[in-house]
């Protein structure tokens, strides 16, 4: 996007992040009809030298109690700034 080589794009929040972010000028849209729901995914390494770590965070991280602080904290953190 950034190069000018294609005027329309399929991205990833943090993609579309790092364009609007270096060039402001260009815009986000969605299809009228909506948006289907991401899912993103974790994986660890198959020779990952802290394989027990990575899966107690992944773990920990995806745990329903868990999430509900993290989503929480998303929507705090997002929340409309009123003057």
């Amino acid at each position: 996007m950034l190069s000018g080589e294609t005027s329309v794009g399929y991205m990833f929040t943090s993609q579309v992040l790092t364009v609007l972010n270096e060039n402001p000028n260009f815009e986000v849209v969605f299809p009228k009809e909506g948006l289907g729901f991401g899912i993103d995914s974790c994986f660890i390494p198959a020779k990952a030298p802290h394989a027990d770590n990575a899966h107690a965070f992944l773990d920990k991280l995806y745990s329903a109690y868990d999430r509900f602080f993290i989503i929480r904290a998303e929507a705090w953190k997002n929340r409309p700034h009123h003057s």
